[in-house]
């Protein structure tokens, strides 16, 4: 009689999900964080666009954070 081997992938598969998850985070931060810099360009509502140093904080403080299982995009400054 011939032996059966069955075999799990479930690590490799939730891993490449994760992989996928994260990088979709990370065009999602990039929309988030462009959209929040044109609006305060624009000055909806407020603030207004004088320095830019908010439009510079949140692009250089935005980032996405990968904790165990959980994928977090930071928008802010």
């Amino acid at each position: 009689m011939a032996d059966v081997k069955i075999t799990s992938y479930r690590k490799e598969r939730e891993a490449e999900i994760m992989g996928g998850l994260e990088k979709a985070m990370v065009a999602v931060k990039g929309l988030v964080q462009r959209q929040a810099i044109e609006n305060i360009r624009q000055g909806r509502p407020y603030p207004k666009w004088d320095t830019g140093r908010l439009g510079s904080n949140i692009a250089e403080h935005s980032h996405v954070e990968k904790e165990g299982d959980t994928i977090t995009a930071v928008i802010g400054t």
